[in-house]
């Protein structure tokens, strides 16, 4: 047979080969010729031709260095020398070297043990395998030297003298612990095991990703959140990607953007119609993963109402302005003002994407009529208006076709045509005494004469345009 690295292999007659591992450490006091004088160690071994490294200490075992050639040391130094293998394992006994003399301590070193999994120490497997691992071959180790916390152990198996497996299994999240307990196992010089112990965060919590507002009534934009969140921690390569689209399912050809976990973001500006928020899927450190999310249907309306034309009709001081509006969505509120600005207070309406209107006004002057729409787009329409001031009313539209004279709505009275008379022309406000019997305007407007005089008696008088006299009333 041979003996190498401290194994005896031996082969039988009959060819059947036995091998013994590390059945005793080598007595190196025999192999080497160990000297310490005036502070210089020196050792002299043929061992090391053999696989074999020789190792020294001169803090008491603290820190162990490989011997290459003569060492300086000091008085205070607490010299041992000993053997190890290519794995580092201890193979002899330990020489401890003093100024007087050299003493056999044999092997004092304890085996460490370490343990690791294979998986990740976040995780959502169910079964885990662990591979236990001593620094040197150990006597007695089995099954029952450890212990498993939140787990079921399962197959036990020896690898060699120092390694063994072991599975566990469990089924709940957890935080699973496996552990080696101190001194369930020996190395060949009796020395004891130290304790080792692994851990594991088994979580299948599945990951979330959050659209809050999840959807929305009609709205000209909206601020919206998209968060996403683990139980364990989101992976960094995580892509936080979400498209908008008019479609509750991918088609394939959506344009993606970044969002930021938890921060704002504004959607819907200058949209119309019903959108999606799509997510893609996330995944956390443990390996679970979040469902690709679609939010429900936001609603976007930025079209304004459409104010059609404003006729008025109605009794002296009091006029009623009407006029057809629309809207997609729905017209929800008015306001009647003297102003193109923007209301502050409205006047409901029943939401419908038609409403003819019908408001009255004690106002004169330019009347503007507001609208709003379900969404908050606005608009308006405007009119003149003339309540019952016979000196500044023309209770018609005058010679639109060439001159842009007033176009107010006018109701003064129930007079008739036969008993009204023209008294101002309506662009340079001058009386009708002032302008005789031909009014003019020439000071305002470019055509001369403005108004002719049909011919009538002043009490019943009509008057023509002058550039469209062929029966065309000022006043009807």
């Amino acid at each position: 047979g041979t003996f190498d690295n401290n194994v005896l292999k031996l082969t039988t007659t009959q060819g059947i080969q036995i091998w013994l591992y590390e059945i005793m450490p080598i007595p190196l006091e025999e192999y080497a010729t160990i000297t310490y004088e005036n502070n210089i160690l020196t050792v002299q071994t043929q061992l090391t031709s053999n696989g074999y490294i020789l190792k020294y200490t001169i803090d008491a075992g603290t820190n162990w260095n490989t011997y290459n050639q003569a060492v300086t040391v000091t008085d205070e130094s607490e010299i041992m020398v000993r053997l190890t293998n290519e794995q580092g394992q201890v193979v002899s006994n330990t020489i401890k070297v003093t100024q007087d003399g050299n003493e056999v301590i044999g092997d004092i070193t304890r085996p460490t043990v370490n343990i690791t999994a294979d998986t990740t120490d976040i995780t959502n497997v169910d079964s885990i395998k662990y591979t236990i691992e001593f620094s040197e071959a150990v006597i007695g180790f089995t099954i029952e030297g450890i212990t498993v916390n939140n787990g079921t152990k399962g197959e036990f198996t020896k690898i060699n003298e120092t390694t063994y497996t072991i599975v566990v299994t469990n089924s709940t999240d957890c935080i699973q612990t496996i552990t080696v307990a101190e001194g369930v196992c020996t190395d060949i010089a009796n020395n004891q095991n130290t304790q080792g112990s692994k851990e594991i965060n088994i979580n299948r919590t599945v990951p979330t990703v959050v659209i809050s507002p999840n959807g929305s009534s009609v709205t000209k934009e909206i601020n919206v959140t998209i968060t996403a969140s683990g139980a364990v921690g989101l992976r960094a390569d995580n892509e936080y990607k979400y498209c908008l689209t008019t479609n509750q399912t991918l088609q394939g050809n959506e344009e993606w953007q970044d969002y930021t976990s938890g921060q704002a973001i504004t959607i819907g500006t200058g949209l119309n119609g019903t959108y999606y928020i799509h997510t893609k899927q996330i995944y956390d450190v443990a390996g679970n993963y979040s469902e690709a999310v679609t939010s429900n249907p936001f609603i976007f309306d930025n079209t304004q109402p459409t104010v059609g034309t404003i006729t008025g009709s109605g009794t002296s001081s009091n006029i009623t302005l009407s006029s057809t509006v629309t809207d997609d969505i729905g017209v929800i509120g008015y306001a009647i003002t003297t102003s193109s600005d923007i209301p502050t207070e409205w006047i409901d309406v029943d939401a419908t994407t038609s409403w003819n209107a019908s408001v009255a006004t004690t106002n004169t002057g330019a009347v503007y009529l507001h609208v709003k729409d379900n969404a908050g787009n606005t608009n308006y329409g405007s009119v003149n208006v003339c309540n019952g001031q016979s000196s500044y009313c023309n209770r018609a539209y005058y010679c639109n076709n060439q001159v842009a004279h007033w176009t107010f709505i006018c109701n003064y009275g129930d007079e008739t045509e036969t008993n009204t008379t023209l008294e101002f022309c309506p662009k340079c406000g001058a009386r009708g005494s002032n302008h005789g019997g031909s009014v003019y305007c020439n000071a305002h407007l470019q055509y001369s004469p403005h108004w002719v005089a049909c011919g009538y008696t002043k009490t019943s008088a009509h008057y023509y345009c002058a550039h469209n006299y062929n029966g065309v009333y000022h006043l009807q």
